[in-house]
């Protein structure tokens, strides 16, 4: 899953030097990293472990390295942490700190990337299978001049203010502090407004702000933060449609940045009325939004007719229309004086200039278009050649994926290669999936088998986890064909189904026995826990693919290409007979 040049980007690349002087702070050691680069470097090797167990001593902690595997690490106790990996990053590896072992995975430090969580199997890929724990082991003469290098290095090396407004490093203090900022403004521009005027100024503003919400969240959204905000476990494919699709950008700009730089022009130019008491700002406002009215409902058309419908976008499409009726509405009843003309000149240009400022600057830097383009690029590439997608798939590695565990057989149990795929009714990618997946089956039938596991968007969620046992408990029952049948079914119906009883809807829609898909309910809770544990380790959405144990991203025709030219698969083990194995041998 990770290549060597991701890996090297991501694992830890300290020195001896900058994990030892961290330990050592943590320990309550006074110890600057210059002073600790001072002991590293009078070492014979001063890139070496052997160096920073030696510089260990000079400040009073004993170091016991080991090496081993992955239980090594979940058996360390609270007060051995943090500890130091090596790392095989780069031509001469690194160090980082192991600082927790949680359920989901471990935290590691580095200088580079700060305290991060991260998954097991991506530190297994990195880790060299070195460890040290460091423990005090008694008292070390001060480090002259401690105080001084400890602030410089505070200021000029370890301080990093964190100013991004969306993705990993991204600051909710200045984000709060940012819309406290323009709240505040926009209140007291409200209260320089007539009386009459105040509480049209204000649900103005209000508007502009939840559109500006809406359109941030949609456009700092990547596929692999899961669901977009507001839309949930059940209306995410319906967003993720929507701000995948071929109308998602125009001019290569993404609408959710015209939108963000549109809405906070508009919020903006009303934050300024506060220091004047001018309608002229209002007047901008609304008729901006009227202007907007046409393009929105253009957008809302085209969810409609693609049957797919985006939380976040209908928000900014109402506050839109709302914000439109609203200044219509206040024009036609005389609370909103026409301004003079130079105002209403003056306004508009400054709301011309807050929306290229923002589009310009803003937009960039919260948006992930560079790795969406990325993306989006090495599909291209996959897509064009059943070749680049199979040399694709072989430098992937093996994942202890069990089929049969995950999902509903669709084949001959006999048959060499699998096809693991996760799917949800919800998804509008994986009903023509689907479709290919069962022909691929009936092309193949002597080469491929598939297991179908339904896994739910949000865990948490009864009423997904009900419809998705119910579709399991289906497949169970009636085979792997009534099992794509329930989930076509699911797909037209899903409200239904989410409100009420899936098992039983689903036995009426398709004519089973209700009785006999009670009687696979046990099985279906094991199908959807182990479909669910797939999803969560080593997939970031729907539909997720597996062939042979491998993450797969070659669209399905691909595999049928494959398995049109046996002599092809030959040359990517493992066979049915170790594949089974391994997972036996990785499972807990």
């Amino acid at each position: 899953m990770t290549s060597p040049r991701t890996r090297d980007l991501l694992a830890p690349a300290d020195g001896p030097a900058e994990v030892l002087a961290e330990v050592a702070r943590r320990r309550r050691i006074r110890c600057s990293r210059r002073h600790a680069r001072e002991l590293v470097a009078r070492h014979a090797h001063p890139g070496s472990l052997l160096a920073l167990v030696d510089a260990a001593r000079s400040l009073g902690l004993s170091a016991t390295a080991g090496q081993g595997a992955l239980d090594v690490l979940d058996e360390a106790e609270p007060g051995e942490l943090p500890a130091v990996l090596h790392f095989d990053a780069g031509p001469h590896g690194g160090f980082g700190l192991l600082e927790e072992v949680t359920a989901a995975g471990y935290r590691l430090w580095d200088s580079r990337q700060g305290s991060r969580a991260i998954a097991r199997d991506e530190l297994a890929v990195m880790w060299s299978g070195v460890i040290v724990f460091l423990e005090k082991s008694g008292e070390v003469a001060a480090e002259r001049g401690y105080l001084g290098r400890r602030v410089r290095e505070l200021l000029f090396e370890q301080w990093q203010l964190r100013l991004d407004l969306a993705g990993p490093r991204a600051s909710p203090a200045v984000r709060a502090a940012l819309a406290a900022a323009a709240l505040a403004l926009v209140a007291l521009a409200a209260l320089r407004q007539p009386a009459p005027l105040q509480a049209g100024f204000a649900a103005t503003a209000a508007l502009a702000a939840a559109g500006f919400a809406a359109m941030f969240a949609a456009l700092a959204w990547t596929p692999a933060s899961g669901p977009p905000p507001l839309c949930g476990a059940r209306g995410g494919a319906g967003c993720e449609s929507v701000l995948l699709s071929e109308y998602a950008a125009i001019a290569g700009v993404p609408l959710s940045g015209l939108g963000l730089a549109f809405f906070g022009a508009i919020l903006l130019g009303l934050a300024a009325a506060a220091l004047s008491a001018s309608a002229a700002p209002l007047w901008t406002a609304g008729a901006s939004l009227c202007l907007a009215l046409p393009a929105s409902a253009a957008l809302v058309a085209l969810q409609v007719r693609g049957r797919h419908a985006c939380a976040l976008c209908m928000t900014a499409h109402g506050a839109t229309a709302a914000g439109a009726a609203a200044f219509v509405w206040l024009a036609l009843s005389g609370a909103l004086p026409a301004p003079p003309a130079r105002d209403i000149a003056a306004a508009a240009l400054a709301q011309a200039l807050f929306f290229g400022l923002l589009l310009s600057s803003t937009v960039p830097h919260v948006a992930h278009a560079a790795d969406l383009d990325g993306l989006r690029r090495r599909f291209r590439r996959l897509a064009g050649s059943p070749l680049a997608s199979l040399a694709a798939l072989a430098a992937e590695p093996r994942l202890p994926v069990d089929g049969a565990a995950a999902g509903v057989l669709l084949g001959d149990a006999s048959a060499p290669h699998a096809v693991v795929m996760l799917a949800h009714p919800s998804c509008h990618l994986c009903g023509p999936a689907l479709d290919e997946l069962e022909a691929l089956v009936e092309r193949h039938p002597d080469l491929v088998r598939a297991h179908v596991g339904v896994a739910p968007r949000d865990p948490e969620d009864p009423a997904d986890r009900a419809l998705c046992e119910a579709l399991a408990a289906v497949g169970l029952a009636y085979g792997g064909a009534a099992l794509l049948a329930a989930l076509r079914a699911a797909k037209r119906d899903l409200p239904r189904l989410l409100s009420g009883d899936p098992a039983a809807a689903l036995g009426g829609e398709l004519g089973l026995d209700a009785a006999e898909i009670a009687r696979a309910r046990a099985g279906a809770l094991a199908l959807v826990a182990g479909a669910a544990a797939l999803k969560d380790r080593y997939a970031d959405g729907f539909p997720a693919v597996f062939f042979d144990g491998r993450r797969c991203e070659a669209p399905l025709r691909h595999v049928g290409a494959w398995c049109a030219r046996p002599a092809l698969l030959e040359e990517l083990p493992p066979a049915l007979g170790e594949l089974e194995e391994s997972v036996k041998e990785d499972a807990p």
